[in-house]
């Protein structure tokens, strides 16, 4: 019996010691995750481009900065990349707003956990200029990323290219490589914004 006595109080101690371990106020300090955002639609991560692109149309870039990751990722049609620095410096230089029509079309969305990819068309019209022939629109073929950020979707990538000539007696979409330098012109997107699908 004196066995029992002397082994009881130490398994006591170490269960009350066990829950004051376990307890908030013992417990050491770790970051809480943020919860992850609701799962996107497709019609949602479209509306989300769409938000991105009226902003880019009209020059809003706190808004436009809002909706990129601080590891976005634009490639340019003539093969130049840029990271979330370098592209809001290239919106903010020159006059603002500098299109006149954005049009995107055909756009497709895939929604995977925690992520949405989007590919489709963009067309970028510049301003029009007094005295000058109306701009030529310039289409791209467009593919964007999406990504959930701690609770906010934000983009990840954002990629335009030139759309190949297709060959003769060839599919559609099936045209030779473009030239080097063939595609100039439109890193950003034109005006009033409009989605096609």
């Amino acid at each position: 019996m004196a066995r029992f006595h002397i082994l009881l109080p130490a398994a006591l101690a170490a269960a009350v010691l066990s829950g004051l371990a376990a307890s908030p106020s013992f417990a050491a300090d770790k970051p809480v995750a943020k919860a992850a955002a609701a799962p996107i639609t497709a019609q949602q991560a479209i509306d989300l481009q769409d938000k991105f692109l009226h902003a880019l149309y009209g020059a809003d870039l706190n808004a436009i900065s809002a909706l990129l990751s601080e590891d976005v990722t634009f490639t340019h049609p003539s093969g130049m990349a840029l990271d979330k620095k370098g592209q809001m410096n290239l919106m903010s230089t020159g006059p603002l707003p500098r299109y006149g029509k954005l049009e995107q079309s055909n756009i497709k969305a895939r929604i995977y956990p925690g992520a949405a990819v989007l590919t489709g068309d963009v067309t970028f019209t510049a301003l029009p200029k007094e005295g000058a022939p109306p701009p030529t629109p310039n289409t791209y073929r467009m593919a964007t990323a999406w990504a959930d950020e701690e609770g906010v979707w934000r983009m990840v990538s954002w990629q335009l290219v030139a759309i190949a000539k297709p060959r003769a007696g060839g599919p559609p979409g099936a045209g030779d490589p473009p030239r080097p330098g063939a595609a100039s012109g439109a890193a950003a997107p034109p005006a009033a914004p409009t989605s096609r699908q």
